[in-house]
């Protein structure tokens, strides 16, 4: 878990401690078996911060399966195009941006680039 101030879109998300902060800005089908970050079109990140059981992951499978949501009782799940992370307490974040490692950051802030085409064959 990272104790961290969240904000989507300038909202201060309530939970302070995340046992995910995740971002996606495309919506992905992982070879059928899970779709994620369905929320990712026209422009929006599809943002997820909070503190999710293990419990609330294994009963959320089959939304992932099907492309929907995850449900938490303290997990945010949304779109967006402003993602702010602050670093609270003595741990740093340790971000991973599209598999490259970015240790002891004190704050992250993702927001969406420019879009390109790419061709579906």
């Amino acid at each position: 878990p990272q104790e961290a101030e969240v904000r989507i879109d300038g909202e201060l998300v309530p939970s302070r401690v995340h046992s995910g902060l995740h971002v996606g800005a495309i919506d992905l089908d992982l070879g059928g078996v899970l779709k994620v970050f369905p929320l990712a079109k026209n422009g929006s990140l599809h943002l997820h911060a909070g503190e999710l059981e293990p419990r609330a992951i294994i009963a959320s499978l089959p939304a992932l399966a099907s492309g929907g949501l995850i449900r938490g009782e303290k997990f945010v799940e949304t779109a967006g195009t402003r993602f702010e992370v602050l670093a609270r307490g003595d741990e740093l974040l340790r971000p991973v941006l599209d598999g490259e490692r970015y240790p002891d950051l004190r704050s992250v802030l993702v927001t969406p680039g420019p879009s390109i085409r790419v061709a579906v064959v």
